[in-house]
């Protein structure tokens, strides 16, 4: 196959702000720190969750209980609360009809990244789904594609 594309999730297919930023204060509270307003932790969605941590809490010795504290929450229904963008059913649909091969790319788990997109229904529209795992290898994006390529031999 010489035709593909890499689509992101958060962000691209859908909205996930609600649940990602909820479950980052939860986080921090529960740690005893203080949580900006949800407003301002709009920076936070995108980049992998460790450094996201690591720049709000500035104690590199508690990142793993933050990420922990936010999967609890997370991973039970903050992803469901992300919200699907308009057109992007029909947009995957003529991309995967035109015979385009269709990969997820997400620096998001693929745990959650793939509960999200069955929510969504639209795992049956890619050719193959790949995230971050939970240990955070292939969080960055650079070595997750390469991953793809390799793996799916596409060039």
């Amino acid at each position: 196959m010489t035709d593909f594309v890499l689509v992101d999730l958060d962000g691209t297919l859908v909205d996930p702000a609600p649940g990602i930023i909820g479950s980052f204060r939860h986080a921090l509270t529960t740690l005893g720190h203080p949580a900006p307003p949800a407003q301002d932790l709009g920076w936070i969605i995108g980049p992998p969750l460790r450094r996201s941590f690591e720049r709000q809490i500035g104690a590199p010795d508690q990142v793993e209980d933050a990420v922990a504290h936010y999967r609890e929450v997370y991973g039970v229904d903050g992803l469901f609360q992300a919200t699907l963008y308009d057109g992007i059913v029909e947009a995957l649909t003529g991309l995967k009809a035109a015979g385009y091969g269709m990969y997820l790319c997400t620096a998001k788990p693929i745990v959650f990244a793939r509960r999200i997109t069955a929510h969504f229904g639209l795992d049956t529209l890619f050719d193959g789904q790949y995230g971050a795992d939970l240990d955070g290898r292939f969080d960055d994006k650079g070595d997750l594609i390469a991953h793809i390529l390799a793996h799916e031999g596409l060039d």
